[in-house]
């Protein structure tokens, strides 16, 4: 994870490397997606976004 960087390109990250797909295949899970960028000047969470998958 790098700071200074988009809660968007957090969350393509996570789809391009597929980290969900091992939380997919249990039945009846809803899996969130969380994309967070934080600051590396004021240490704080930018933005952030969520995905949900069902």
């Amino acid at each position: 994870m790098s700071a200074d960087k988009s809660a968007e390109t957090a969350l393509r990250q996570i789809k391009e490397k597929r980290y969900a797909d091992k939380f997919r295949l249990e039945k009846g899970k809803t899996v969130h997606l969380l994309g967070i960028a934080f600051s590396s000047m004021g240490h704080t969470v930018q933005d952030w976004k969520e995905e949900v998958l069902a």
